[in-house]
C-alpha cells in the first residue's frame, strides 16, 4: 500500500498561478505606452520656473545659504545656484533638443519691482533694467521681480512678490 502512496514530483497550483501572473505582467510592461514620460519634460517653461522657484526657495532655508536662479538662453536652461559661490545646484534643461530650442526661441527675462510702484506693474515693465537673476534668501524672502517669458512670438508676465511662494500672472501685454 504504500508503494502507491509515492509522491511523484509536480508543479503545485500556486506555483503554476505564480508563473501565470508573471507572465501577463511582463506582458503588460511590454505593451505600455510610456510616452507620458516625455511630456513631463515638455511643460510649459512657466510650470517649470514655477517649480525651480518652490525648490530655491526650500533650498535657500534648507541650507542657510543665498540662492538665484539665473537663465542661459544660448542653452535654454535654467540654472539653480549658490548666489556667493556661483556653484551649480541644479540644472533645469527648458528644450529637450537643439531643434526644439530653435523652434521655441525663448527668452525669459527678470525686471525689479520698486517699493514706489507696487501696484503698478506695467510701468516696470517698460523700464530697461533687468536683474541678472533671482535671489532667495535664508528667512524665506526672494527679490521682489517681473519675469518675462516670452516663447513662439507671445509675452506672458509674471510677478514674483517677496514672501510669495509662486508668481502671479499679469495681464498686462
Amino acid at each position: 500500500m504504500q508503494n502507491n502512496l509515492k509522491c511523484k514530483r509536480a508543479f503545485t497550483l500556486f506555483e503554476i498561478l505564480a508563473v501565470l501572473a508573471l507572465v501577463a505582467l511582463l506582458s503588460v510592461l511590454t505593451l505600455v505606452d510610456f510616452s507620458f514620460l516625455d511630456k513631463v519634460e515638455s511643460r510649459p517653461a512657466n510650470k517649470q520656473l514655477t517649480s525651480l522657484i518652490k525648490r530655491a526657495q526650500a533650498e535657500a532655508i534648507s541650507t542657510s545659504t543665498e540662492v538665484a536662479i539665473f537663465y542661459d538662453k544660448a542653452l535654454d536652461t535654467l540654472f539653480l545656484k549658490d548666489y556667493k559661490t556661483s556653484k551649480d545646484i541644479f540644472k533645469l534643461p527648458l528644450s529637450k533638443d537643439d531643434i526644439q530650442r530653435t523652434a521655441v526661441n525663448r527668452n525669459i527675462t527678470f525686471k525689479p519691482v520698486y517699493p514706489e510702484s507696487i501696484n503698478t506693474y506695467v510701468s516696470d515693465i517698460n523700464r530697461v533694467e533687468f536683474l541678472r537673476s533671482l535671489r532667495f534668501y535664508p528667512d524665506g524672502t526672494s527679490v521682489r521681480a517681473l519675469i518675462l517669458i516670452e516663447e513662439f512670438g507671445k509675452t506672458e508676465t509674471y510677478y514674483l512678490d517677496s514672501f510669495a511662494s509662486v508668481p502671479v500672472e499679469q495681464n498686462a501685454k
